[in-house]
């Protein structure tokens, strides 16, 4: 067995014999800032419907987004519209409750700028997620679904992909759409 008796340190700083207590220099880190949007296409102010709106993440100072987008949602369809444009057996659909209603959203997705010219983006890892007033996330949905061939969802700067996200809400609500909710919490877009 190990036994410690306490045994309390000389700290007169007049004898030499004394222990001196420094504390170990801390180096403050400058703050980064993680976004320069300010309230642009935030919960509180999403970007109008069918306005073009800029994910900025070079200028922002997003450390894991080093590209700049532009994204525009150009139509919504909802309840009997949305079901009636679906094609039955086409795709999996999204499974609803009782008080949830099909909501597609049409949008564009440009990659207008890549920090690193040479880099690709995977289109089929970006999601939208489907926001009530609320907060409460409803549905998530990527843009493009996995493809085994990369050359058809990898973009370079200057690609873009346009579909329909097939999502819910609940009945008689019109939801936000987010894309990249990880993403320094988003980039909000109103869908009426």
């Amino acid at each position: 067995c190990n036994q410690s008796t306490e045994v309390t340190p000389n700290t007169d700083t007049n004898d030499p014999d004394a222990t001196v207590y420094m504390p170990a220099p801390s180096d403050t880190p400058t703050p980064t800032v993680s976004s320069e949007r300010g309230t642009y296409a935030t919960k509180e102010s999403p970007i109008p419907f069918g306005e073009l709106g800029t994910l900025d993440g070079i200028t922002w100072n997003l450390t894991d987004v080093p590209y700049v987008f532009d994204l525009t949602v150009t139509d919504v369809k909802q309840g009997a519209e949305a079901e009636a444009s679906l094609q039955e057996g086409s795709m999996d659909l999204p499974e609803l409750a009782s008080d949830e209603e099909y909501f597609l959203a049409r949008v564009k997705v440009n990659l207008t700028k890549c920090k690193d010219p040479s880099s690709t983006v995977d289109f089929s890892t970006l999601t939208f997620s489907f926001v009530q007033d609320d907060g409460s996330t409803v549905y998530q949905c990527s843009v493009m679904e996995q493809n085994a061939d990369p050359s058809l969802t990898q973009f370079r700067e200057g690609g873009y992909v346009e579909t329909t996200l097939i999502g819910k809400a609940k009945k008689d609500t019109q939801p936000t759409l987010v894309f990249q909710p990880q993403w320094d919490n988003g980039f909000w877009m109103a869908t009426k």
